[in-house]
């Protein structure tokens, strides 16, 4: 196969992540199930990884209450099942895969450690990994037990990326899930005109990954500055307006508002009114116009100021934010308001530790709101989905190869499913909606699992890696887009929605079904 180069295939991007740290990015009990392995002279059998969530978990908050017991307080949870988890992560993962190398300096540590002189020169004489990889692209929500990634290669080396992929893929995938539940609310109220910015990464660990993953699971726009860089489509999504230290720095609501304008429109002290009329209505052509944070002090008041002076430089485009206070009282009267002098143009921002539930809330009572800015609950979700990356087949000491998996007798939650398995999304043929996915064995004929009522089974596990070349074209984030799009799109309703939704049919093959079955039978001399 040609490699990239000769492909052109666009390159993974690693997100500012220093590849010099990959080798290392690893539970050092990896390196020494591979320094057993080497000593005892049973190294590079072939082995199967899959990463899957082993269930989707109740990790979608839905409502909260406060309750106060013999004096002390407590916050109660609503929770729910997740309906599906959009992935995202992928390409930072296969990033890491790709630049992994072991490095002198990782060696002479390990070596310190205490790792057998001929291990270490196995791991330097192997320094990349070479790897299969299959998975699932960005931008498609999947269910319990389908594997995101497959990572097929010696067992030493399949095992050595786990913590690159599970913390990019278990991160990435709950911003992304997070943000997908507000893209759905918004087309279940019929408010898809809503924008949705993402404001949160200062808030969290990994700001780049924070923001991607919003952009992938469905918002319209981020703050962070730096992700126009990684991804020049994206630099008209970028945005932002004035915090509150400006209108502390100014001295006031109005000192603040006035110079944010002139600024926003370029306006200098010499200017004439006829210069700033042209100036303005040139600035309204290109630009959605400025946007005031009313409630430093008072947000009543802030609006009041506001008020003023978009009355007096004229203008046709602006919006107004509060970050405080009950959103939907707040926005009801700042509408009212806004309407009642003729300034119905104006748009509505609303902030202020927004939660799914609470967006919820909102659209329920169908507040007049335009713009939604999300941060701290967005970019540091409930819990992680929890992924795991598991020995799924394996090479035995006589060559032959056996399927198998995690068997855990006294908690069979965390049971996995056995083989390189592939996923299916099967449509039908009444509605042209997703009916259910199919987990098969690699290689199983996926017709043998239709009927006649199915119009297609879309294949969503693809090859990203062969013998550890990208052969891959990895997506522009506008294309990841366009994918949950299209995945999202052929979901029905019942399974979608943000409360009470109808958990999505997955069927796992006899063949799997099977193999567990066998497994467990070699392991226990009995049926699981």
């Amino acid at each position: 196969m040609k490699n990239n180069q000769d492909l052109k295939l666009r390159q993974p991007n690693l997100l500012g992540i220093d590849p010099r740290i990959l080798a290392g990015t690893k539970d050092h009990y990896e390196t020494t199930m591979a320094d057993t392995l080497v000593v005892a002279d049973d190294c590079r059998r072939k082995s199967t990884f899959n990463v899957a969530v082993r269930g989707l978990r109740d990790h979608k908050v839905v409502g909260k209450r406060t309750l106060e017991i013999e004096g002390a307080k407590f916050e109660a949870f609503q929770i729910e099942q997740d309906n599906y988890l959009m992935v995202a992560g992928i390409e930072q993962a296969i990033a890491g895969i790709l630049a992994y190398e072991t490095s002198d300096e990782l060696l002479s540590m390990l070596e310190r450690k205490g790792i057998a002189s001929e291990t270490i020169t196995e791991l330097d004489s192997n320094k990349k990994l070479d790897l299969d990889v299959y998975g699932i692209p960005e931008g498609v929500p999947v269910f319990g037990n389908e594997p995101m990634l497959s990572v097929n290669g010696t067992f030493e080396q399949a095992q050595f990326p786990e913590t690159i992929i599970l913390s990019q893929l278990g991160y990435q995938t709950a911003v992304a899930t997070t943000a997908s539940y507000i893209r759905n609310m918004l087309v279940e109220f019929g408010r898809e005109d809503m924008l949705t910015l993402e404001g949160g990464s200062r808030r969290c660990i990994f700001p780049l990954a924070a923001s991607r993953a919003a952009l992938i699971g469905g918002f319209k726009g981020t703050s962070l500055e730096q992700l126009a860089l990684e991804y020049p489509e994206l630099e008209n999504v970028v945005g932002g307006s004035a915090g509150h230290s400006a209108v502390l720095h100014a001295g006031g609501d109005k000192e603040a508002f006035e110079k944010q304008l002139r600024s926003y429109f370029e306006i200098k002290n010499n200017d004439s009114q006829q210069t700033i009329d042209e100036k303005i209505k040139s600035g309204e052509q290109k630009k959605p116009g400025p946007t005031f944070l009313l409630d430093t002090f008072d947000s009543t008041e802030g609006l009041e100021v506001a008020i003023s002076l978009i009355e007096k430089y004229g203008l046709s485009k602006a919006a107004v934010r509060t970050d405080s206070g009950d959103p939907l009282e707040r926005s009801n009267y700042m509408r009212g308001r806004l309407d009642e002098l003729g300034l119905d143009f104006v748009k509505i921002m609303v902030s202020d530790d927004l939660t799914g539930y609470k967006v919820h809330e909102l659209l329920e009572a169908k507040a007049p709101i335009d713009i939604l800015l999300m941060g701290t609950y967005l970019v540091n979700p409930y819990k992680l989905p929890g992924p795991v990356h598991k020995a799924a087949r394996d090479e035995q000491v006589d060559g032959s190869v056996i399927d198998v998996c995690k068997i855990v007798k006294n908690n069979p939650a965390k049971a996995t499913l056995p083989g390189r398995l592939e996923v299916y999304r099967v449509i039908s043929k009444k509605d042209c909606k997703a009916d259910r996915d199919l987990i098969l064995m690699a290689g199983e004929n996926v017709c043998d699992y239709l009927t006649d009522d199915d119009s297609e089974a879309l294949k969503l596990t693809t090859q990203f890696v062969e013998g550890g070349k990208q052969v891959y074209d990895f997506p522009t984030m506008t294309q990841i887009q366009q994918t949950r799009e299209y995945h999202l799109g052929l979901m029905r309703e019942e399974h979608m929605r943000f409360k009470g939704a109808i958990p999505y049919k997955v069927i796992v093959s006899e063949k799997i079904k099977s193999a567990q079955q066998k497994y467990s039978q070699k392991m226990f001399g009995e049926k699981t």
